[in-house]
């Protein structure tokens, strides 16, 4: 069980640095705007990662 959740964060946090490692490269004034694009995506993710989290105990308990 405590395995199920450390591969659940390993794999969101791989996720989320190949995301921003990716989207840093696509965009000659993406560099401008990184550090709001940076906030906006870490809260996309905290926002999924809640809601999965919620979503595996809800099935667990069921």
């Amino acid at each position: 069980m405590l395995l199920s959740y450390i591969l659940i964060i390993v794999f969101l946090l791989f996720g989320f640095i190949a995301t921003v490692k990716i989207g840093g490269k696509g965009d000659e004034h993406y560099d401008k705007a990184m550090r709001g694009n940076t906030v906006r995506l870490t809260l996309i993710y905290v926002a999924l990662a809640v809601v999965l989290l919620a979503g595996l105990g809800i099935y667990i308990a069921i």
